[in-house]
């Protein structure tokens, strides 16, 4: 299946680039949304101003939004937290709701 894992949790991955303001935090596994909206349409299409964050279950996604010098977060979830994204630019693009603090952080 597209979604790695067993039948109620699944593996999802993050990519973040040295660059992002997200970066020293997801280091240490903790990625936090920007706050404002909950639309994940929006959200998936650029306004990222949201209670959301973006995650894949493509891991190789992630290693192309980390580049060289990123990080990638992985993360195993119940599939229930996972909110369904349009992904409108075929990135296997899944969103959460809220701040993450437990997801495993690794070089690309």
């Amino acid at each position: 299946t597209a979604l790695s894992g067993t039948r109620n949790r699944v593996t999802i991955y993050r990519g973040v680039g040295r660059g992002h303001p997200g970066y020293e935090d997801a280091l240490k596994g903790i990625v936090k949304p920007w706050g404002g909206h909950d639309d994940p349409v929006l959200h998936n299409t650029g306004n990222t101003q949201s209670n959301l964050t973006s995650w894949t279950t493509d891991r190789s996604v992630a290693v192309a939004f980390a580049e060289k010098d990123g990080v990638i977060l992985q993360l195993t979830v119940d599939r229930s937290k996972l909110v369904p994204s349009p992904d409108l630019f075929g990135e296997k693009e899944v969103q959460i709701r809220g701040p993450v603090y437990d997801a495993k952080a690794t070089k690309p």
